[in-house]
């Protein structure tokens, strides 16, 4: 079954559809996008103590939504299985992997910093938890933003 999901994901992203979406503009444009919504779905926590959480909702459809895009941006490279990619993709993904987890190691150690550089405020716990959120975030989606943005712009093919 997991076989035949996979040759199914893997003829999806070959279809004209998914050709759309392979210039290094829009696979930019989405990258940035979704950043920027992440950012907001953070921000949403910080309504909270004033029990206002309906924003958090509508932010998180549409992340899910930049997040599939992205995918099919990046061909679908963090879906399908090593058999379904040639090797430059998977070294790529691989590439993108290594780069996000820096990213994540170096965010978990600027949590302290914001902790107590928010320790006289009385919201404190709700920013450093925001700022938890956000790095969360980013770097569950780090990997594609990293292989989006740093792809070459395809060829067409004669």
């Amino acid at each position: 079954m997991k076989a035949r999901f996979q040759a199914y994901l893997s003829q999806l992203f070959r279809r004209p559809m998914v050709e759309k979406f392979q210039t290094p503009r829009i696979r930019r444009g989405l990258a940035v996008a979704l950043m920027l919504v992440q950012l907001s779905a953070a921000g949403c926590l910080l309504m909270i103590p004033h029990d206002i959480i309906w924003p958090m909702f509508p932010v998180f459809f549409v992340m899910v939504y930049l997040q599939g895009m992205l995918n099919m941006a990046t061909r679908g490279m963090f879906e399908l299985w090593d058999e379904h990619l040639d090797e430059f993709l998977v070294a790529e993904r691989d590439a993108a992997y290594r780069k996000a987890y820096y990213f994540g190691l170096l965010w978990l150690l600027l949590v302290p910093l914001v902790d107590g550089l928010t320790d006289h405020l009385e919201l404190r716990r709700i920013f450093t938890l925001g700022f938890i959120m956000l790095g969360f975030l980013w770097g569950l989606s780090l990997p594609a933003v990293i292989a989006a943005w740093s792809r070459p712009a395809e060829t067409v093919e004669e």
